[in-house]
């Protein structure tokens, strides 16, 4: 029986998970990812007011709960992110 093994392209791709994640809360919006590993959608920004809160209208598509928001797919590498 051979050893788990996780591969880094599964630590890349969790860490670009991670920075869409920080950078849109930081924004003041709510992001749901999908979780796992798949080929699709990997996650859900919900467009809301910074100060009442409230979800807007300006939005390509809408969740299942009839809020605003945009489906993002991922893309990420090995190299380093300009901050």
């Amino acid at each position: 029986m051979s050893a788990k093994k996780i591969h880094a392209n599964s630590i890349i791709g969790q860490q670009g998970v991670n920075l869409i994640e920080r950078v849109v809360l930081g924004m003041g919006f709510a992001w749901y990812p999908s979780g796992g590993v798949e080929a699709g959608i990997d996650g859900t920004i919900e467009i809301r007011g910074a100060v009442t809160g409230d979800a807007t209208r300006a939005t390509p598509t809408r969740s299942w709960s009839g809020a605003p928001s945009v489906p993002i797919r991922l893309s990420t590498s090995g190299s380093p992110f300009p901050e």
